[in-house]
């Protein structure tokens, strides 16, 4: 289609460049694992209790096998990966970006492995392993995921539109997060729908302007400030990252519904990653229940400065000490 010539001025972004620029561009995190398992051919797949029911979504769609596997207090698999067969895969998720070292000791050169980055923008991925991202949990952008696929194939993808899933981006930018929140539900809930189609101009173009350096810079600096203040409380082993992680989940020997409650009266806004685990496990008292009913996601986003951190972590130890 020729460029108009005239007419109003649009939106100034600035025209750097993606992070990702040679993976291939899709329109959600799912959709990029829906490309993986297309190109690969799988025809089971394994992937953990502990993950977001989007994973399960297209592994359900294109009709696949699959099976679960627990993790240990290490959130690492509790696994034979000897067991997977060729035509197999194996999802293990990158949980909150603090697993990467572990991916390149222990998962490197193993065939069939999907790596869920989803959590983990800023780990790269390793050529032996697929990996796919979900950028719109690290910057404030409408949809979009990155797929890297050791095997390609020549699928025909239609590109999404994204103009009508930005009302809560532009109402948080001129009001609030609350304003904005019903917006951002909907928004979620339709990227459930979405088809499997290349990223849209303006995800691209949003992603083309984010100051890289500067997120991961910001991310670190306040994830070892809550890692610092809150390790003593936590009964996760978090040791320091420098991949920019997602947040910072506190592991707690309680259900944290109370003080997730509490939080929100002071508006500090805690996650539940993820609901539907409860469903899928066999049994209570294994340790993904607790990971569900007894983690506290705490933001450290690039939002944030020292002196949010520094309430969030008073604000923290104050409802601990009540607990206590």
């Amino acid at each position: 289609m020729r460029k108009s010539i005239g007419g109003y001025l649009g939106l100034e972004l600035s025209d750097g460049q993606e992070f990702y620029s040679d993976a291939i561009a899709l329109n959600s995190g799912r959709s990029a694992l829906e490309y993986i398992l297309k190109c690969n051919n799988y025809t089971k797949i394994y992937l953990p209790f502990f993950t977001c029911d989007a994973v399960l979504q297209p592994i359900i769609k294109l009709n696949l096998d699959y099976e679960f596997y627990e993790i240990n207090q290490n959130l690492e698999p509790i696994f034979d990966l000897k067991n997977i067969s060729p035509r197999e895969g194996f999802i293990y998720t990158n949980y909150f970006g603090l697993k990467s070292d572990y991916i390149r000791d222990n998962l490197q050169g193993h065939e069939n492995i999907i790596i869920d980055n989803a959590q983990a923008f800023y780990a790269k991925p390793l050529s032996s392993l697929n990996t796919f991202y979900s950028p719109r949990k690290f910057f404030g952008i409408p949809d979009g995921g990155y797929a890297f696929s050791k095997k390609k194939s020549r699928i025909d993808l239609k590109a999404s539109k994204s103009h009508d899933s930005m009302s809560h981006l532009i109402k948080q930018l001129d009001v609030s997060t609350e304003y904005g929140f019903l917006d951002y539900q909907r928004n979620e809930n339709n990227i459930e729908k979405y088809s499997l189609q290349s990223m849209s101009s303006i995800t691209k173009k949003l992603l083309k302007s984010v100051d890289y350096e500067w997120v991961m810079d910001k991310r670190n600096e306040n994830f070892s400030f809550l890692a610092k203040e809150l390790n003593q409380y936590n009964q996760l082993n978090i040791k320091p990252s420098k991949e920019a992680p997602l947040s910072y989940p506190l592991l707690l020997q309680f259900n944290v519904e109370k003080i997730k409650v509490d939080l929100v009266k002071q508006k500090i806004y805690t996650p539940k990653y993820w609901s539907n685990v409860l469903d899928w496990l066999p049994r209570k008292d294994l340790l993904e229940a607790k990971l569900v009913e007894n983690m506290l996601h705490l933001p450290i986003d690039q939002r944030y400065n020292h002196k949010d951190m520094n309430y969030l972590a008073v604000s923290i130890k104050k409802k601990l000490e009540r607990n206590e």
